[in-house]
């Protein structure tokens, strides 16, 4: 495959657009998953614990699209009846699609489960680090060897479990929830290549494809914030014992906590993210 550089190339750009206009948001939405107070610190306290995403969420953006990119490829090739639209593999129109406009819907999301799945390995302790960083006064500077320090390398895997669900089958959803918007809207289409509703299109299914995963996986999420929370396990034995705690407290409700906020951070950040890396790979298919 020619020029496999280009979808790591779009996703870092995207992933920088990602956190700048979501962090603030998540910030608000593990305050509230995790019952702290929303605006301790002010407008500078929501963006608490953004150095090290500002760092890596490029990079992890990068990995995202660009696994999930060699994922497609690969299946594509392999199995052209399986998992290709129509039933063959074109080598032109494959490698020269932005985000899969010949792959269906399977190859879609297995592909972003396989991605997703490889990079949780790399964001779990990140993610710990960051719901400390927000949630609790006194580690508002909190670095990762001090994190280390304080509850062991294995410590900075807690919670892997429902992570894992979150980084891959999200990820499954959030693609599939893109691209299949993008079919529904006829966009990419040969025959629409003018039109000039294309850009509200591909933010509208970004949206879309954000707001889906979030609605798919957010119990997973907050049982991991609370988790990531409970560094020193005072509150929660296991996965399962705060998953109890949680119905018996506040029933299914209680695990949706904070969703406004997600999808509030999720629909712009989506639209933003998932246009800019579509626009960077068509840009880039043209070079």
């Amino acid at each position: 495959m020619e020029k496999d550089w280009r979808p790591f190339a779009a996703g870092w750009t995207a992933g920088i657009l990602n956190i700048t206009v979501g962090h603030p948001l998540d910030t608000l939405k593990v305050r509230v998953q995790t019952g702290r107070a929303l605006y301790t610190g002010g407008l500078r306290g929501l963006f608490a614990g953004i150095q090290g995403p500002l760092l890596t969420i490029p990079c992890i953006g990068s990995l995202n699209f660009g696994l999930y990119d060699t994922f497609r490829h690969r299946l594509m090739a392999e199995s052209p009846r399986l998992f290709t639209t129509g039933g063959s593999s074109s080598s032109s129109s494959s490698a020269g699609s932005s985000t899969g406009s010949t792959s269906n819907m399977l190859c879609v999301f297995l592909s972003s489960v396989a991605g997703g799945s490889l990079v949780a390995f790399i964001t779990a302790p990140m993610t710990n680090v960051k719901v400390q960083q927000q949630t609790l006064k006194a580690s508002a500077s909190l670095t990762m060897a001090e994190a280390a320090r304080r509850v062991g390398p294995r410590g900075l895997y807690k919670a892997f479990g429902p992570h894992l669900l979150v980084e891959g089958f999200g990820r499954g959803v959030y693609m599939v929830g893109f691209e299949g918007s993008k079919k529904l809207l006829g966009v990419d289409e040969g025959s629409r290549q003018n039109d000039p509703f294309d850009l509200p299109k591909r933010v509208l299914c970004g949206s879309c494809g954000g707001a889906s995963a979030w609605f798919a996986v957010y119990p997973a999420d907050t049982i991991r914030n609370r988790l990531m929370r409970d560094w020193e396990r005072k509150l929660y034995a296991s996965t399962m014992d705060c998953l109890k705690q949680s119905l018996k407290l506040h029933g299914i409700p209680g695990l949706y906590q904070g969703l406004m906020y997600s999808l509030v951070r999720a629909i712009p950040a989506a639209g933003v993210t998932l246009t800019t890396y579509d626009l960077m790979m068509n840009a880039l298919k043209r070079e």
